[in-house]
């Protein structure tokens, strides 16, 4: 049984984890963090995104929300990037500035050796 499957079976009521759905529908105030990165379990390799974000509360703060998205290579991850960098933006939580900059971070320099 997967930890997914295990989840599943403990909630009574559905839970959103699509990142970019959850922004759309006003779930998420904003990004604390966002990291694309490898993934190797010793089985699987790939890359993965992790985002941390707060959660729009009208009661106050709360914990932030961990999402992690496994993707099947470095296009499939930055092309999810991009889009949730243009749900922040269309959900009204980023300037244009703002995504300009993520865009910009998405970039790394690498040493030609």
């Amino acid at each position: 049984m997967t930890a997914i499957q295990l989840f599943q079976q403990r909630q009574s009521e559905p839970v959103c984890t699509d990142l970019i759905q959850m922004i759309r529908d006003g779930m998420i105030r904003r990004l604390k963090r966002f990291v694309v990165e490898p993934y190797d379990d010793g089985i699987t390799w790939g890359i993965q995104t992790v985002a941390i974000a707060t959660p729009d509360a009208d009661d106050g703060d709360q914990f932030p929300v961990v999402i992690v998205d496994l993707h099947e290579d470095d296009q499939a991850a930055m092309s999810f990037a991009l889009s949730v960098f243009d749900a922040l933006k269309n959900a009204g939580r980023a300037s244009g500035e703002d995504v300009c900059q993520w865009r910009r971070s998405l970039f790394t320099l690498v040493p030609n050796y």
